[in-house]
């Protein structure tokens, strides 16, 4: 039924589709024009905290912001959301196996 499980792949590919469907969809909602309700904005910028982090680290360094360039935005999200994604199906791993 699987064909990812059935070649070996596991779930990386569906995960990393997943983290890339996520990266874009901030990195839309942090360049659109419109006004958002304000709960919403508020969940916008906590997914993008990892941005703000890098923003701040480079700004310490004396590069320009990161903050315009969407490619950056995209790429800096998809690198954190695919390590946080793939460091919690191994520690749900090990935590399955460990029960077994």
């Amino acid at each position: 039924m699987n064909h990812f499980k059935s070649v070996k792949v596991g779930n990386s590919p569906l995960l990393l589709l997943g983290c890339i469907i996520i990266s874009f969809g901030v990195t839309h909602f942090y360049f659109k024009n419109t006004d958002s309700p304000k709960i919403e904005n508020i969940i916008g910028h906590i997914l993008l905290f990892p941005v703000y982090i890098v923003d701040g680290l480079v700004s310490l360094l004396g590069f320009n912001s990161v903050m315009s360039n969407p490619i950056v935005i995209f790429l800096v999200l998809l690198i954190t959301y695919s390590f946080i994604a793939f460091i919690a199906v191994k520690i749900f791993e090990w935590r399955h196996s460990e029960e077994q």
